[in-house]
């Protein structure tokens, strides 16, 4: 299972999974003979599905503290760089200490939300899509977005938000993986 709001990377359209490391995936069973077949879901519904047993692996997870109390990680997929996306004008807006007290639009169930776990200071809001929290900076209504860049830049271009940019250097940066239950190792080693 993976992301199915997370395009580039990982999506669902027209009823497939799509994206990079939905490919890469499909390219390393096939590589390892495993036939294989991804479902793209919301992301918090897909953990779910992988912690019930009703799921082999999970697709484009970056492992956390949390993460691995329950599931065993592959080698890695794809690195991940984490930015902050405020409006242009808000140039005080460059790390997480600018964050203290302030709203920050983040994915149900992702990485930001688990990174930002550690930093209480910051007001974490849930955003249904990334082109939603997009249009919620531009609005004001949420501070900054968190989230992977190239999730970040592509919502930028849907919603030509000129407006809104990308905060360097990145908060985070870590690398996903494919992720199987702890259990598992024979999957994990073919993976």
């Amino acid at each position: 299972i993976t992301n199915a709001s997370l395009p580039p990377v990982a999506y669902g359209a027209d009823g497939q999974a799509r994206g990079v490391a939905v490919d890469l995936t499909l390219a390393a069973a096939a590589a390892a003979g495993l036939d294989v077949r991804i479902e793209a879901m919301d992301w918090q519904q897909a953990q779910s599905e992988m912690a019930a047993g009703r799921a082999d692996a999970l697709v484009h997870i970056n492992p956390t503290p949390e993460r691995l109390k329950w599931l065993a990680f592959s080698a890695p997929l794809l690195e991940s760089r984490f930015h902050l996306f405020r409006r242009v004008e808000r140039v005080e807006i460059v790390d997480l200490a600018s964050l203290a007290g302030r709203r920050v639009g983040v994915e149900r169930a992702g990485f930001p939300v688990q990174f930002l776990a550690a930093h209480p200071q910051v007001k974490v809001e849930f955003v249904r899509s990334w082109e939603e929290g997009v249009e919620r900076v531009r609005r004001g209504e949420i501070d900054a977005l968190f989230v992977d860049r190239w999730a970040g830049d592509h919502a930028l271009a849907r919603t030509h938000a000129s407006d809104v940019v990308a905060v360097e250097p990145e908060v985070a940066r870590d690398t996903s993986r494919i992720a199987v239950a702890r259990d598992r190792a024979e999957l994990l080693a073919a993976l």
